[in-house]
């Protein structure tokens, strides 16, 4: 999947506006909030929304920030994936 970027998410699709996946997040002093993630039920069931928190985390890494899962599937992607421990803000 191409996972691309626009201001405060990340998203799958044609465009920003109208996304078949994407992450909402808002960064504020070196912490990206991860607020939603949505996926289409075309998409759903592909692993999409796992990859899309990969990418968060990554992108966290690259620009030495922190994160903190506020939606809930970010919540639970952050509980199977221990070795994201290093950018999860606790």
């Amino acid at each position: 999947m191409n996972i691309k970027e626009s201001d405060n998410q990340f998203y799958i699709g044609e465009t920003a506006e109208f996304p078949s996946a994407q992450i909402e997040f808002e960064i504020s002093e070196n912490i990206l909030t991860i607020l939603s993630t949505e996926v289409s039920a075309s998409l759903q069931g592909q692993g999409v929304g796992q990859q899309l928190v990969a990418y968060a985390v990554d992108y966290a890494r690259n620009h030495q920030l922190k994160i903190i899962p506020v939606c809930p599937y970010a919540i639970k992607q952050f509980e199977k994936h221990p070795e994201y421990s290093d950018v999860k803000l606790n």
